[in-house]
Formats: structure tokens, sequence, C-alpha cells
């Protein structure tokens, strides 16, 4: 185990007869600029060091109430980063720092938000980039603020914050390019129940922005700004699913690319999202039913199938209505209306997507969902292969081993580890027609409640699977085989 490094000294700095502060700094980078990574990380930490001495100095000075020789040790603070980030020892800590103490002293805005907008080339994810342009906006620099808000959409255009904090901007500087693109961006967009607020404040901020535009004589600008959000309105697919009784539905769309949208996985990466669950509630009759809704904005060309199940409790008249949309709010808009029968099994509708507006190859959706398939399958595996090394006794008499032989001066104990084994474990499905029941008593002991619970199953099928060679059977009905399923556990 390594150990904590011990705290650093401050940097005692030699400055020369006549020799500015800030050319006293940049020497002193200049002579540690050729030094080792060990030699470097220690600078680092010294200059952390005299920044938090200095600043934490000018905060005595200022409640002595001398205001003068605490903005000097804050300029002082300025020199260092200055000199710091010049001759290469930057840190991440560092521009915010840069900031905070140019502001202090009251440097130009320019050097301030070029001080801060250098951190961007260390940011190492978008996170990074949006915690600068949250940052800028905070300090009052809506307009390069913007910009970062842009590029991270660029990147990650289904993230809310961008938008949000973009919109916002643009409503302090009254940018009506900025107010565009962010109302673009959001409405262009279909949004879990979660982030429905999200929705009807940039509809909101539009239709104040296309008044504002109209009252101000700019009739083309506004009916360019009107075009604009209604193309960001149209949406390539829409399947509505309505019912109504004391019961639940859920709704699940195959995609295209292999992705299956569903309220476990209600955004995928062909686009679609699942804008919420609704379900029967006691005391709560809606007046047009309950309703569960499936948006893809820009979708892929293709084959699209919906699944409906119910989950629990009956449907009225048994049947659900499915409304489906392709191409929806745009010339072309194609609607399907039905009826379905739904039950104890599954019902499913299939459609077709001619004009899709989705630009990228559906090859990479369909590789891009492979891989994250396997990543899952990897990340199970592991954890649950970690959980068993955790929880096992061999692993338990391993430590135990390990520590005695430690205390005791031995590499290990003459007694050897028992060996692993493998012992199957059987599962039995029952098959065929079985009853259970059970009474209760009423308090008073008049009464007596009985609940018959009968149960019927059936095996329909039996697979057999071969680990080593991947081979899958199906094993007959007249085969010997019963309703049996074996697993595999290890034992000391």
């Amino acid at each position: 185990m390594t150990a904590e490094p011990a705290e650093a000294a401050p940097v005692k700095l030699d400055r020369q007869p006549g020799e500015s502060l800030s050319a006293a700094w940049n020497r002193f980078f200049t002579e540690h600029a050729n030094g080792n990574a060990a030699e470097r990380r220690k600078v680092n930490r010294m200059v952390r060091v005299n920044v938090r001495l200095e600043m934490n100095h000018a905060e005595s000075l200022l409640e002595k109430d001398q205001e003068k020789e605490a903005l000097a040790k804050v300029q002082e603070v300025v020199h260092v980063l200055q000199a710091a980030l010049r001759h290469g020892f930057a840190q991440p800590w560092m521009y915010e720092a840069l900031g905070l103490a140019m502001r202090t002293v009251q440097a130009p805005a320019e050097e301030i938000e070029r001080a801060i907008m250098s951190a961007v080339d260390f940011s190492r994810s978008p996170e990074d980039v949006l915690w600068v342009a949250s940052y800028l906006a905070a300090n009052g620099f809506d307009q390069r603020a913007i910009q970062l808000f842009q590029d991270v959409a660029a990147s990650q255009n289904f993230r809310p914050e961008p938008y949000i904090h973009g919109l916002a901007a643009a409503q302090r500087l009254n940018d009506i390019e900025g107010l565009r693109w962010a109302c673009e961006g959001i409405l262009s967009h279909a949004w879990p129940r979660e982030h429905r607020a999200i929705e009807r404040k940039a509809k909101r901020v539009a239709m104040a922005t296309l008044k504002q535009l109209r009252e101000d004589g700019q009739q083309e600008r506004a009916s360019q700004f009107e075009s604009v959000l209604n193309r960001a309105l149209v949406r390539d697919c829409v399947v509505k699913v309505t019912w109504t009784g004391d019961a639940d539905i859920d709704v699940m769309v195959e995609e295209p690319g292999g992705t299956i949208c569903s309220l476990r996985n209600p955004r995928t990466t062909s686009g679609g999202v699942i804008l919420g669950d609704t379900s029967a509630r006691a005391g709560v009759t809606p007046v047009r039913g309950y309703s569960e809704t499936y948006v893809c904005s820009k979708a892929f060309a293709g084959q699209y199938q919906v699944f409906l199940r119910r989950i629990w409790g009956k449907v009225t008249a048994g049947k659900v209505t499915i409304d489906i949309y392709t191409n929806y709010r745009t010339k072309g808009q194609n609607h399907l209306h039905r009826q379905l029968e739904i039950g104890d099994k599954d019902a499913i509708v299939t459609f077709e997507l001619d004009k899709g507006r989705r630009a990228e190859p559906l090859e990479e959706v369909q590789l891009a969902r492979v891989v994250q398939d396997q990543e899952a399958v990897g990340r199970a595996i592991a954890a649950q292969m970690l959980s068993n090394l955790d929880n096992s006794l061999a692993s338990e008499a391993y430590q135990r081993e390990m520590r005695l032989a430690k205390r005791d001066g031995r590499l290990r104990r003459g007694r050897p580890r028992g060996q692993s084994g493998f012992r199957p474990v059987l599962t039995v499905l029952p098959s065929g027609s079985m009853f259970f029941t059970s009474a209760v008593i009423s308090a008073d002991r008049r009464y007596v409640r009985v609940t018959p619970m009968p149960m019927f199953s059936s095996i329909t099928d039996v697979f057999t699977f071969n680990f080593a060679s991947g081979e899958q059977r199906r094993v007959d009905d007249d085969d010997d085989e019963g309703g049996g399923g074996g697993g595999g556990g290890g034992g000391q």
C-alpha cells in the first residue's frame, strides 16, 4: 500500500534585485521545466500550497480592513498561476482559481474569459466542457457559454442540460439566434415525463420570441423562426396506446436497428423514447382513459413491431386502442387506428416507415447495440464472479491463511487448501394441474374466508445447450428427460 505524500512546503521564491514578481515566477518555472515526473509533481504540490497560503493571508488582511494589501496578495496568486500555465505546469483547479483571482483584482473581462476558456483544453469528457460553460455563464460570459453549450449538444444531443442552460443564457442576452438554437434543440426531441417541463418552457419562450419579432416589425425573421419551430415539431413515428379499465398495459417497440424501446430501456440509440407509464390507480379515473406513448423524432426507415402486454388487471371489453402516426406533422402524414384484443397473450402490430430522417448508417447502430449488449453481459458475469469470490468459503479460508502466514512469518501454512469441486443442483419443474387453498377465520369467529388457487402448468419446449460447442438441441416429447432443470454450484 502506497503511503500518502507528505504536505509539501511552499515555494521559497529567490527574487533578484529589481526583478518583478511576474519575472521571478517565470524564472522559477523555467528552472524546473525540464525536471522528471516526480519533480514536476512536487512543484505542483508546492504551488498549490503557495496559492492556498496567499489566499488565506489575503482573507485575514481583508478582515483587518487592509484591502490594498489583500489585493496585492491576490495579485501575487494571479502571477503564480499565469506563470505555471505558461510553462506547462497546468492543473485542472488552476483555471477556476485564476478566474476568481482575476475577478477579485478587477482584471479585464477578456483576460478572465480567456483564462476560464483555457480549461477546455484539459477537459476529458463532455461533462467537463459543460462545467466550464456553466461557470462562464455564472460569471457573465453568456455568449461564450452558449458556444460551448452548442458544442456539447452536438456530441450528446439527447442531454437536456446544454439546452436548458443555453436557453437561460440566450434569454439573458436576448439573443434571437441563441433562442432559436435552444428552442429548436429542445422541441426537436421527445422528452420523457421527468423532463416534460423543459419542453413546455421552450414552447413558451418560442411563442414569446415569435410575438416579439412580429411586434418589432421583423416579419421575415419571424417567418423563418416559425418555420424552424414547425420543422422541430415533426416526428417520424408516434405510437399511442390508450385503454380504460382497472389494468396496466406495457408497450415495447422493436426498431429496425434491433433496439427495443420499453420502460426498462426508455431511450434507445435509434432515437426512440417511451414518454411515460400510466396505469390504473385507486380513486383516479381519467376521462380519456390511460395511455402510453412511444415517439421517435428522427427514425430509421424500415419495419417496426409494437408489442402490447397486459401486466395486471382487466381492460374494458378486453380491447385497447392503438394509434400509429408516421411522418407526423408533415404533408405525407399517415395514421393507423386499430382496436386490438388483449388478454393473457400479447398483441403485436407491425408497420413500415418508408421515409425516415435518421442519417447515420443502420449498420453502425446495430454494431453499437451488439457491443453494448456484450459489455452488459461482461459486466454481469464479472459482477457474479466477484460476488461469488467475496462470499465464498474458499476466499475466506485463503484470506485467513494469508493473515496467519504474515503474522507467523511464513509464506503459507503446511495444510493445503481444499480443492474446488462442482455440484449439480436439480430444480424440479411441476407439470399438470395443482390446487392450493387457504382459509382465514374472521375476528368474530363467525365466518371463514376460503381462497382457492388452482394452477395449471405445462412444459412446452425443452432445449439443451452445450457451452463448449455452442450446440443447441430441442428435446422431443417422447424423450425420457423430464421436466427438470440443472444448474451448477462450486464447493470447497
